[in-house]
């Protein structure tokens, strides 16, 4: 779907990506090519980048940079953005709202504490299943469809750099 400049440019003037504050320096996007698969690793010769499904932008309003919240599930689950199924993304949504609604600070030890990962092998992504008698949301009942063929590539601009990698230039979360 966004296979060329056009693609991408026309999807970024109708969906909000990044957030308010954020400036337009931090990231860029770019077209993937058709040899690009979301689950691969990136070699050092490239720039900084990771894949993120465009149903994330568009249906569930995650935008970009992630707070410490996405980052530290993500890291906690050691899982790149693209691994996670659109149905995690979305129970993450609801437990930042919810956080916000009663004036808690969402963090990632709390969202866990209902949920265990569920790594799928055959699929490449990540969904999370609520711990026997623990369940805080009601999982949503459809799943998303065709979105695997829907995602960005998000380069890091140097700009950016402090949002994604750690003083050791380390990412802050998977990128692959």
């Amino acid at each position: 779907m966004f296979h060329t400049d056009a693609s991408v440019t026309e999807f970024l003037n109708k969906v909000a990506v990044l957030k308010a504050l954020a400036e337009d320096s931090l990231l860029s996007f770019g077209p993937y090519s058709l040899d690009d698969r979301v689950y691969r690793e990136q070699s050092f010769i490239e720039p900084p980048f990771f894949f993120m499904y465009s149903c994330l932008f568009a249906n569930l309003h995650v935008s970009l940079p992630f707070d410490m919240f996405m980052v530290s599930v993500l890291r906690s689950l050691n899982v790149a953005p693209s691994q996670l199924h659109p149905n995690t993304w979305a129970c993450m949504q609801a437990f930042r709202i919810v956080c916000r609604t009663f004036g808690v600070c969402p963090l990632s030890t709390r969202f866990l504490h209902f949920y265990a990962s569920h790594p799928s092998e055959l699929l490449g992504w990540h969904s999370l299943v609520s711990w026997e008698g623990s369940m805080l949301f009601k999982p949503f009942s459809t799943s998303y469809k065709n979105f695997k063929e829907k995602f960005l590539k998000m380069f890091v601009k140097l700009a950016g750099t402090h949002y994604f990698f750690d003083e050791a230039d380390q990412s802050r979360f998977p990128l692959f």
